[in-house]
């Protein structure tokens, strides 16, 4: 737009050509040493600068009517968790605000829909794809073709794997939540405090090694974690802290519960590990039945019984018994019902929460910043689907404990509270 202000510039050229040199007098601030502009020359200036306010405001207006016809297909899993619904819900209002026109197709958990619905899309040369997958391993094939046909490609949550047609990937901060949880358990566990000869003990459950969530939460946490580790002030009885031994590809509940299970047995047959740091709310839940299972309340219990018959000892032997019955500190993720029951109940220490309408608005201001050829300045260089480094968008999670609930999930409607934690 021309500024009144300093005369800036002002060029019949500029000033697209309106009435071929009608303008040819207007003298510019250059011309202010010639002497200053006589009046018709001020009108002629006026009239210029409008009639140039008058074609940008045109070409804005033409810009936001192309917008108006310009279309984004939006595929979704399914409609029967909250999760999801909500993405469908807030991507598809936001995009609507946007002035776009949104093509929702929920693929009910069926990934042969979800083909179908991409090559339909391809056919229609929409303008953007977003594609929340339902088998992440199961799409390349179908997204070759929009690929070809330069449709840009936004894959949301779950990681379309081995194919180089995905332009963003739109998800959680996982990394950022693993560096927030290291430093909840340093504070909480008072590491910097402990010494070698009384370290502090931890244990890990974290899922699928083949999960790249996992790792980005596992590499977040040792950053924090490592220095004590290394240094002898936490210990993992078991050995076991290197992401390959932690992790397991294809293990189930059950399998997990007895690996944890396994671990107390042989490692802590008196006392619960200080820590047990775990990569979601039901591996959390697997290491609470598993430290209920060990039963360490009865055998401090029977120790104490044990102790009745000995003389009275000093008060270094009280404080040792009731340590010796403690509760272990047990991170979990994703602030689920059984989690937060868990939380409530003093069993888990904190879990973690991602707002779905936060994802959902970084992922339609992504997708609107492609069209308008903005340039995504916070993306970065996190996951690689095995063919390429995928560009991620992320969105914050909040760590969630009994001094937070309130005020992140109860405050905000994602849960009420009656009699237990339920979703509304």
């Amino acid at each position: 737009m021309i500024k009144k202000a300093g005369y800036l510039a002002v060029t019949v050229s500029l000033i697209l050509g309106i009435s071929q040199g009608a303008f040819a007098t207007v003298r510019t601030a250059e011309d202010e040493t010639e002497g200053a502009l006589n009046p018709e020359e001020e009108e002629e200036l006026e009239e210029a600068e409008k009639a140039a306010e008058e074609e940008e405001k045109k070409e804005e207006e033409s810009e936001e009517e192309d917008k108006k016809h310009m279309k984004i297909a939006l595929s979704i899993p399914n409609s029967q968790t909250d999760s999801l619904a909500g993405q469908a819900k807030y991507i598809g209002q936001r995009l609507e605000e946007l002035g776009y026109i949104v093509d929702l197709r929920f693929a009910w958990g069926e990934a042969s829909i979800q083909k179908q619905d991409i090559e339909k899309w391809t056919d229609e040369e929409v303008d953007l794809m977003i594609i929340n997958p339902v088998d992440p391993d199961a799409l390349p094939e179908s997204l070759k073709a929009a690929g070809e046909a330069k449709i840009p490609i936004l894959c949301l949550e779950n990681m379309i794997t081995n194919t180089q047609d995905v332009d963003y990937f739109i998800t959680y901060d996982y990394l950022g939540l693993g560096k927030k949880m290291g430093e909840y358990i340093k504070e909480k566990a008072v590491l910097e405090d402990v010494s070698e000869e009384n370290p502090k003990t931890i244990e890990f459950l974290m899922g699928a090694e083949n999960d790249a969530a996992n790792f980005l939460f596992y590499t977040g946490l040792m950053e924090t974690l490592s220095p004590y580790l290394d240094n002898g002030k936490l210990i993992a009885l078991s050995g076991k802290t290197a992401f390959d031994e932690v992790g397991r590809e294809g293990e189930t509940f059950q399998e997990a519960q007895d690996r944890m299970s396994w671990i107390l047995e042989d490692y802590y047959p008196d006392k619960a590990p200080d820590i047990i740091c775990t990569a979601s709310d039901q591996l959390a839940e697997i290491a609470v039945w598993a430290v209920q299972d060990a039963a360490y309340e009865k055998k401090s219990a029977a120790h104490e019984t044990s102790k009745e018959d000995e003389p009275e000892g000093d008060e270094s032997d009280e404080e040792a018994a009731q340590e010796q019955s403690s509760w272990p500190l047990i991170t979990g993720q994703g602030a689920t019902v059984s989690g937060m029951n868990n939380l409530i109940s003093h069993k888990q220490a904190v879990t973690s929460y991602g707002s779905v309408e936060k994802l959902s608005l970084v992922c339609a201001e992504t997708a609107d910043a492609i069209l308008k050829d903005k340039e995504i300045e916070n993306a970065v260089d996190q996951y690689d689907n095995g063919l390429k480094i995928i560009p991620a968008v992320l969105s914050e999670i909040s760590l969630v404990d009994i001094s937070t609930y309130q005020e992140i999930l109860i405050d905000t409607g994602v849960y009420e509270v009656e009699q237990q934690i339920k979703i509304p």
